[in-house]
C-alpha cells in the first residue's frame, strides 16, 4: 500500500476549498476582461486577446485539474511541478500584458491584472505550503498539456444577454465575504444591466433583506456571523411573499450539503470558479420564475379585492350573518324571532317640497339624510331594512338577538328626531318625522334568486307601520308591548284606544324622552 494514500481525510476537502478561491479570481477575471475587450481602441485589441486567452486557458486547466482529483484514482500522483506550473505560466503572461498595457497607457486595466497575479501566487503559496499535496489526490487520467480541457465558458467574447432588457429594474444582493468576489460578481452584474447591491456576511445580508426588497441573492455558503444556510433558514421562516430566490455559491461540491441548500429553498447551486453563462442562464431563470410569483400575487390579491368589492356589496343589502349563509349554500333562508321591536320613519311633508326641488337636490337631501340614518342604525345597533320612497324601516333584536332591543330602538328613533331637526335648521328643509316603533314576534328571511332581499313578515311589522302613519309630525307612536319594556326607564304619554286598520282598537302611547338617570338612593326606593 502507498503509504502517501493514508493521509488524514479532513485535510483533502479543506485545501480544496481553499484552492477554488484563487481559481475564481483567475477564471472570472479573465473571462471580465475578455468580454471588456472592446472597450479598448481596435488596434490595440489583436495584441491583447491571445494573452487574455491565455490567461483564461490556464485558470481553466488548474480548475481541471482540481475537479479531477479523486482517492480513488489509479494513476500515478502529479507532481509539485505540473500544480505549479500553469500558475507560473499566468504569472509569466501578466508580466508580457503589464508591458503592453502600459506602453499603451491602458492603466485602467491593470489593477485586474493585478488582482489576477495576486490569486496565482496564492495558488502557488497554497501548494508550496502543501508538499505531499499531490500524493493526497491521485487524477483518474493524466492531464498533460494536450489535454483537452473543459470550457468553463463556451465563448468568453461572446457578448451575453441583457438581464436589463429582459427584465427591468431587477435588483439583486450579492453577500460574499471576499472582497474580489464580490468586485468581480458586482461588476460583471452591472454590465447585465442589473442593480447590485453588496455586503460581506450573512448577518449583513439579513438586516438588508429586512429593511428594502430585492430580486435575487447571490449567497456565499461559508461566510462569518451567519453562513449560507443560516440566511436560508430565516428566509424560509419569512411569510411567502417576502421570500427572495437565491442562488448559492460555493467551492464546497459535496452532494449531501448541495441537497440541503435546494431543500431549504435555494434556487440553484453554483460551484466556485462560477462559470459565468451559467450563472446567467440561473439568474435569467431565477429572475424569470419571481416576476411570474409576483404576477400570481398580483393577480391573487385583485383578486381578492374584487371579492371584498362584493362581499361588501352584498353586506349593503343583507345581514352580515345573512350574507354568511348564503356563501354557504343556504338557498331558502328564514327565521323565527319571538321578540324585537320594529322601527318605521318616515319624512313628513317631503313630497311637497320634493315637488319644487331640481331631482338631483331631491336625491342629495334624501342621501344625506339617510345616510346619517344608516349611521344611527350602525350606532344603537339596529338593522337597516330597507328604503321605500322617504320612508326607512330597521329592526332592533334581528338577526342578532338582543335582550334590550326595544330600548335600542327608542335610542334611535329620538335621535332620528334630532338629527333632522339639526338639518332643518342648516339647510331649512321644513321636514319633519314621524316614529312607529312595536314590539313582538316576526319572521326575517331572504326572497329573490337575483336580487335578494331581506324582509320582515308578520302583524308585528304591520302595527309599527300602522303606527308610523297615525303619528303627527315631529312624534313618536309605540304600541303596547313597545310601552311596556319601555315605561320604567322612559316618560311615555298614554294616547289612549285609537282605532288601527286591519286590527281594531288599540291602545297607543306616545314616546317623549328617557328619563333622567335615578340614584342608587331612588333606585333602592323604587
Amino acid at each position: 500500500m502507498n503509504p502517501s494514500r493514508s493521509s488524514p481525510q479532513p485535510q483533502r476537502p479543506g485545501l480544496r476549498h481553499e484552492l477554488r478561491t484563487p481559481l475564481n479570481h483567475i477564471v472570472g477575471y479573465s473571462e471580465m476582461l475578455l468580454e471588456q475587450l472592446d472597450d479598448l481602441p481596435e488596434t490595440i485589441r489583436p495584441q491583447i486577446r491571445p494573452y487574455l486567452q491565455q490567461l483564461l486557458q490556464e485558470g481553466r486547466r488548474l480548475f481541471a485539474m482540481l475537479q479531477a482529483l479523486s482517492v480513488e484514482g489509479q494513476s500515478e500522483p502529479i507532481s509539485l511541478e505540473e500544480w505549479l506550473r500553469p500558475a507560473e505560466e499566468i504569472l509569466r503572461v501578466l508580466a508580457q500584458l503589464r508591458k503592453i498595457l502600459q506602453q499603451q497607457k491602458q492603466d485602467s486595466w491593470l489593477s485586474d491584472l493585478e488582482r489576477i497575479g495576486a490569486a496565482a501566487h496564492q495558488w502557488i503559496n497554497l501548494i508550496q505550503a502543501h508538499p505531499d499535496f499531490a500524493s493526497w489526490f491521485c487524477p483518474p487520467h493524466p492531464i498533460s498539456s494536450e489535454t483537452q480541457i473543459p470550457s468553463h465558458s463556451t465563448d468568453p467574447l461572446k457578448p451575453e444577454p441583457q438581464l436589463g432588457s429582459l427584465l427591468p429594474c431587477c435588483k439583486v444582493l450579492i453577500a460574499e465575504d471576499d472582497e474580489a468576489n464580490r468586485e468581480l460578481l458586482t461588476r460583471r452584474l452591472l454590465r447585465l444591466g442589473l442593480e447590485v447591491k453588496v455586503c460581506h456576511d450573512g448577518e449583513e445580508a439579513v438586516q438588508l433583506l429586512q429593511k428594502e426588497p430585492f430580486d435575487l441573492l447571490i449567497l456565499d455558503l461559508f461566510m462569518p456571523r451567519k453562513n449560507g444556510v443560516e440566511v436560508l433558514q430565516w428566509i424560509r421562516s419569512l411569510p411567502t411573499e417576502q421570500q427572495v430566490p437565491v442562488i448559492i455559491t460555493s467551492a464546497l461540491d459535496e452532494v449531501e450539503g448541495i441537497g440541503r441548500c435546494i431543500e431549504l429553498g435555494a434556487e440553484d447551486y453554483l460551484i466556485k470558479p462560477v462559470n459565468m453563462q451559467v450563472l446567467v442562464a440561473r439568474l435569467h431563470a431565477a429572475l424569470e420564475k419571481k416576476r411570474l410569483r409576483d404576477a400570481e400575487r398580483r393577480y391573487l390579491e385583485q383578486i381578492r379585492q374584487e371579492q371584498e368589492k362584493v362581499e361588501q356589496l352584498l353586506l349593503n343589502v343583507l345581514p352580515a350573518p345573512i350574507a354568511q349563509r348564503l356563501k354557504n349554500g343556504e338557498t331558502t333562508i328564514v327565521d323565527s324571532y319571538e321578540d324585537c321591536t320594529v322601527l318605521f320613519a318616515d319624512l313628513a311633508g317631503f313630497t311637497s317640497w320634493a315637488a319644487q326641488q331640481p331631482p338631483t337636490r331631491v336625491v342629495e337631501v334624501l342621501n344625506t339624510i339617510f345616510t346619517a340614518f344608516d349611521e344611527l342604525a350602525s350606532r344603537f345597533g339596529l338593522e337597516k331594512i330597507k328604503t321605500i320612497g322617504d320612508a326607512y324601516m330597521a329592526v332592533a333584536g334581528v338577526p342578532e338577538p338582543n335582550p334590550y332591543h326595544a330600548e335600542a330602538a327608542a335610542e334611535m328613533a329620538l335621535e332620528l328626531l334630532r338629527v333632522l331637526e339639526e338639518m332643518d335648521r342648516q339647510h331649512d328643509l321644513h321636514l319633519r318625522m314621524r316614529v312607529g316603533l312595536n314590539s313582538g314576534p316576526v319572521l326575517a328571511g331572504v326572497i329573490g334568486r337575483h336580487k335578494f332581499s331581506y324582509d320582515l313578515w308578520g302583524d308585528t311589522v304591520n302595527l309599527a307601520s300602522r303606527l308610523e302613519n297615525m303619528a303627527e309630525p315631529g312624534t313618536i307612536l309605540i304600541g303596547p308591548r313597545t310601552a311596556q319594556k319601555l315605561s320604567s326607564r322612559y316618560k311615555i304619554l298614554p294616547l289612549g284606544d285609537r282605532y288601527v286598520r286591519g286590527r281594531g282598537t288599540v291602545k297607543v302611547w306616545r314616546l317623549l324622552a328617557r328619563k333622567p338617570e335615578l340614584s342608587p338612593s331612588q333606585e333602592e326606593k323604587g
